[in-house]
């Protein structure tokens, strides 16, 4: 029965995804972002960056944490990452799916390599960790699932928007150059760019929209990307933790 019902969650969650995914990808189809695969892809990390935020808050929504008053702090701590992690499952799942299905497709479909299919698995594995700490952050200060997503969103939001900030700096400054990497490297969907060797920044819309693709400039590196995500998730878990104890003392 256990088994059954545990089936039927997970079925549940990777079919809310994929259709958000499927969501996602048409908003970003619309606004010409991309060839198709690079656009399923990025949805793709937006989604499951989004759903491990939701499902880390969540999480924490159910935990009674007067049961923790009997553990030591270092017991509560991993027994709460312990169940953040399980709460997690559903992301991971579909994400090895998704890169299962990118292997296996045929290269006249998906024109991947395998090693970049393998950065990607791991940028997302790493995003799934770092939206869940976000997420448990913004459980933190809100108290609820749906406005820790939304919290999660609207910092993934300012971090992916950020270029856009660009375009009044350049009133005042000459040469952008030595600001553009700046914003590049927290925008944490470069990283996929790279990876793809795909030149988001030259498609029509962000094309006339920023004053990026006028200058000369290089993408970083996809794991110098992630490591400054790596570094907010750290960040918010410091910021969560002693908090947390705090509660249940």
């Amino acid at each position: 029965m256990f088994l059954h019902v545990t089936v039927i969650k997970l079925t549940w969650t990777l079919m809310l995804k994929v259709f958000a995914t499927a969501v996602v990808y048409k908003f970003l189809s619309f606004a010409k972002l991309g060839q198709p695969i690079e656009l399923i892809l990025l949805s793709t990390v937006i989604t499951i960056f989004l759903f491990s935020s939701y499902l880390s808050g969540k999480t924490l929504t159910r935990i009674d944490f007067r049961e923790f008053s009997f553990f030591r702090p270092s017991t509560q701590r991993f027994v709460l990452a312990k169940h953040v992690f399980c709460s997690l499952i559903p992301c991971f799942v579909f994400v090895t799916i998704f890169a299962i299905i990118l292997l296996i497709a045929p290269r006249g479909v998906v024109s991947l390599s395998f090693m970049a299919v393998i950065k990607i698995h791991l940028i997302v594995l790493i995003y799934i960790l770092v939206g869940a700490s976000i997420g448990m952050l913004g459980w933190r200060i809100f108290g609820h699932e749906t406005l820790a997503t939304l919290f999660s969103l609207i910092v993934w939001g300012l971090l992916i928007g950020s270029f856009f900030s660009l375009v009044p700096i350049e009133r005042y400054v000459e040469n952008l150059t030595s600001y553009i990497p700046l914003f590049l490297h927290a925008n944490p969907l470069i990283a996929v760019c790279h990876v793809l060797e795909y030149d988001i920044f030259r498609t029509p819309m962000l094309y006339e929209l920023t004053p990026i693709s006028s200058y000369l400039f290089t993408y970083p590196k996809w794991y110098l990307i992630c490591g400054w995500q790596v570094l907010i998730g750290i960040f918010c878990l410091v910021t969560v933790y002693p908090r947390l104890n705090y509660r249940v003392t």
